[in-house]
């Protein structure tokens, strides 16, 4: 069974409104800002509801990989410099994002921390940290699994795939 671009593309809107459910619901204490009834044990149901949407990165992760084995699998030329320019086109989008943070933070913010010193900002404009903002801690995994993707689909491709997956789950 393969999937089509419009499943992937269908699977990242669910995984968008996951998202969205999990960030604006899945919290305990409200403070007034909307009502919360009824309640279990004391927390708001919809917190429970809003749990679902941590199936988010899950789904997202999902969706990029098999579009990147699909790729990798159609390809035609250099698998290394098409993953470069999917790592390049990323990192130009995180770079133009890290430096409006960076300023935005220096301005209204603790001049230590943004940017803090040269190294702490290198660290982070090439990817080694993630301190500045914590949601940035999968820009490192996903380089590298990119860049590891051609060799680890041949070794998926080539063994049994139940193996594979008993493996990636003692991993």
């Amino acid at each position: 069974m393969e999937f089509t671009k419009q499943d992937m593309r269908i699977t990242k809107g669910v995984a968008i409104l996951f998202m969205l459910l999990l960030h604006l619901f899945c919290r305990k204490d409200v403070n007034g800002l909307y009502e919360t009834f009824p309640v279990v044990n004391g927390v708001p149901l919809i917190y429970y509801i809003g749990l679902f949407g941590d199936a988010c990165v899950p789904m997202f992760c999902f969706a990029s990989g098999y579009g990147l084995f699909v790729s990798i699998d159609r390809a035609k030329g250099s698998i290394l410099k098409k993953n470069f320019e999917r790592i390049l086109k990323l990192l130009i989008n995180y770079w133009i994002v890290l430096i409006i943070f960076v300023a935005i933070g220096f301005i209204v913010g603790n001049t230590e921390i943004f940017p803090g010193s040269l190294t702490q900002f290198l660290l982070h404009f090439f990817v080694l940290s993630s301190s500045y903002n914590g949601a940035w801690w999968f820009l490192q995994t996903y380089i590298i699994l990119v860049l590891m993707a051609p060799s680890l689909f041949k070794v998926i491709k080539k063994y049994n795939p139940i193996l594979i997956l008993l493996i990636s789950g003692l991993i």
